[in-house]
């Protein structure tokens, strides 16, 4: 049934689409010529900067959830935002273009170490159902190590087209003025989209895997939907990664830091082990492929629908 409601939460819905896209953009386009004052390439450009920026809804929602009590929605949150910033951001930067041949750290460490975090977090929730406060420092701290290590080298990952004459300050409007348009529109977006869900009767569990973390994922698949149009789709694969290395870290260390985060049955026996299942098809198609293109981002893509069907059974049907 149509209400006010429901017509009121679409029109802001919309509103938030559009102010996300273009603040996407925007951010996209301040994060290459960031790329060129800088001198290094657009992959340690995403891992290293809009990463940390679009990930702040994540973070954000999953502290704030730890802090007053919720510990499951930033369970969920966490987990389902980096499962669907590969499954779906990153399957949609190759199938709209093709991306160039990456830097073989991105196969080599960047990818293995967010394999490894996420099957830790697994581990430490199966043992005793619950991601402890000691378990999530532990998560924490090798986010941070792993961020150090990435800055320092990145020193010698030099982009060739590189220039030194950049307008720095204005690059740093670009970027501030994208960034913040990316946080509002997805801060709109999920909330939108969370009370259009429960208006029409969706299940608030449901709403706090799929939904919730989703809306705090749009950044990523914004932007990664952005730097593939404009041919740079090295930004949202480092972007990807970067973002899910945080969100373990953070969203779900962090978070778990505050507050000790229990795991449930769906959780422990479909979404973590779904998670690697699809981090895994990621890291084979780089190793063989060398970029993210059409057949990989297909085969995560479908990957990820799958596990959102299966998801579907366990907490709906």
């Amino acid at each position: 049934m149509i209400t006010p409601t429901v017509i009121m939460l679409s029109v802001a819905l919309v509103v938030s689409i559009v102010v996300l896209a273009k603040g996407s953009d925007m951010f996209t386009e301040g994060s290459k010529e960031l790329a060129h004052i800088l001198r290094i390439t657009y992959t340690v450009v995403g891992i290293l900067v809009v990463s940390i920026s679009t990930t702040l809804p994540e973070n954000t929602v999953s502290i704030y959830s730890a802090a007053t009590g919720s510990p499951d929605v930033a369970f969920g949150n966490a987990i389902g935002s980096i499962i669907f910033n590969v499954g779906v951001a990153l399957a949609i930067n190759g199938i709209i273009r093709r991306g160039r041949v990456l830097d073989k750290h991105v196969y080599i460490e960047d990818v293995p170490v967010m394999i490894t975090m996420t099957a830790l977090a697994w581990i430490f929730s199966y043992v005793d159902g619950i991601l402890s406060r000691a378990e999530g420092l532990v998560l924490l701290l090798i986010g941070i190590m792993y961020y150090v290590y990435r800055f320092r080298s990145s020193r010698g990952s030099m982009n060739d087209e590189g220039r030194a004459g950049e307008d720095v300050r204005r690059v740093i409007v670009i970027l501030l003025l994208g960034l913040f348009m990316v946080i509002a529109g997805s801060v709109g977006l999920k909330e939108s989209g969370v009370g259009l869900a429960r208006a029409i009767g969706v299940p608030e569990v449901y709403i706090s895997i799929i939904i919730i973390a989703v809306g705090t994922s749009i950044p990523e698949l914004a932007t990664s939907i952005a730097s593939a149009v404009k041919g740079v789709g090295e930004i949202s694969v480092g972007n990807v990664i970067g973002a899910n290395i945080i969100d373990i870290a953070i969203a779900l260390g962090l978070a778990a830091v505050i507050c000790p985060i229990p795991a449930d049955t769906p959780s422990l026996r479909l979404t973590y082990p779904a998670t690697l299942i699809i981090f895994i098809i990621l890291e084979l198609g780089l190793l063989l492929r060398k970029r993210v293109d059409r057949v990989l981002g297909t085969a995560l893509i479908v990957a990820y629908a799958i596990y959102v069907y299966f998801l579907s059974v366990s907490y709906i049907l």
